[in-house]
This record gives C-alpha cells, sequence and structure tokens, in this order.
C-alpha cells in the first residue's frame, strides 16, 4: 500500500508532509508532489493545452510550490493554494507566449486518441469517440474561467466554496457561472452527451 493510500497503517496526511517539506524532508515533498500532481495537471492543461508548454508548467508550479512552501500558513485548503499557483503560473504563460487557445486545436487527434482507447466494437468506439470530440470542442468554446470551474468541480469533486478559492470568485458567482455552463453545452450537446456535465 501507498503512504498516500489512507487505508495503509503508514499513511502520511497532507498536513505531515507539508511540515515535513517546510522542514526540508525531500521524500516528504517527493509524496506531496505525488498527492497533487493530477490537480496541478488538470489546472493547466485546462489553461495551456500543448503538452510540452504544460509539462514545463507543472514543473514551475512545483518549483514554485517548494520556493513558497514557507509562506503557507493553513488559512486555505493546501489544494485551494496550489490551485492557485497553477492556475496563474498557466494565465501568466498565456499572456507571455499568446499561445493558441484550446479551441483552435485540431480536434482531430481527440477522435483518434477516443476510437483508439476502446476495447468495445468499432461502430460504439465511434460514436462515443464523437461524442467526445464534441464536448471537447463545447467545453472550448466555452471561456477560460468557465473551462476551469467545470473542471474544478466535475474532475476534482470540488465543491463551489472550494472553486471559489481557487479561482477567486465568491460561491454566487461559481454557482451562477456553472449553471450558465452546463445550460450551454446540455442545449448544444443535446441530452445523451450533456449527462456528463449535468
Amino acid at each position: 500500500m501507498s503512504l498516500l493510500d489512507p487505508e495503509s497503517p503508514s499513511f502520511i496526511g497532507p498536513a505531515d508532509l507539508i511540515q515535513r517539506s517546510k522542514a526540508g524532508d525531500r521524500e516528504a515533498f517527493r509524496l506531496l508532489i505525488e498527492r497533487y500532481q493530477r490537480l496541478v495537471a488538470m489546472i493547466v492543461f485546462r489553461i495551456v493545452p500543448h503538452r510540452e508548454d504544460g509539462r514545463d508548467l507543472c514543473q514551475d508550479v512545483f518549483l514554485k510550490v517548494y520556493e513558497q512552501l514557507g509562506t503557507y500558513r493553513g488559512e486555505a485548503e493546501f489544494s485551494t493554494w496550489i490551485g492557485r499557483i497553477a492556475r496563474n503560473t498557466a494565465l501568466n504563460h498565456i499572456k507571455k507566449k499568446k499561445v493558441l487557445a484550446f479551441s483552435d486545436l485540431p480536434h482531430e487527434a481527440h477522435l483518434i486518441s477516443a476510437v483508439t482507447s476502446f476495447a468495445p466494437s468499432p461502430d460504439y468506439c465511434y460514436e462515443e469517440a464523437v461524442r467526445n470530440a464534441q464536448l471537447e470542442r463545447e467545453v472550448a468554446a466555452l471561456p477560460e474561467q468557465d473551462r476551469s470551474m467545470l473542471a474544478l468541480f466535475h474532475q476534482e469533486g470540488m465543491n463551489y466554496e472550494e472553486v471559489g478559492r481557487v479561482l477567486g470568485l465568491p460561491v454566487s458567482s461559481v454557482k451562477s457561472h456553472l449553471f450558465r455552463a452546463r445550460k450551454r453545452l446540455r442545449e448544444r450537446l443535446g441530452a445523451g452527451a450533456a449527462r456528463e456535465v449535468s
């Protein structure tokens, strides 16, 4: 069992990892990266979808986390704190490099990826790939803030308050943005694909 698995007898919680990392424990910081790398990657790649740039930015995020760890006081959840660093790093990259928007990427790649990742029948694969590609296109057409909200809420399982803290928005704004974004997706996708965002 992993040290990050709550079922493991040797489980180390986030607070312990943070304290040990602050004290200079490199193994603890490595485990901290392992615990939060999915969240960081999700936030970064929603804003900067280019693979190489995204990977470099994820490394930059954890470098910043390492450098700024001493300033973390526990007033917000660590996931919120690290999420803000990830988002700001990605947005700053966009401003500096003026990279292509997510919606400008060729979507054939999504179709190929979705088709080849399924084991069922070719017909099922194709239909699922088309639905996924359509969903990707519609999500990509949303403003960056709405894309980030949907990802944090639906993929990361954050609640309204946590999403608001990561994005620096009041809960009421998060709720209204999510409502409008999901409504738009439901209208444009129809009942079948919209189940993923309801």
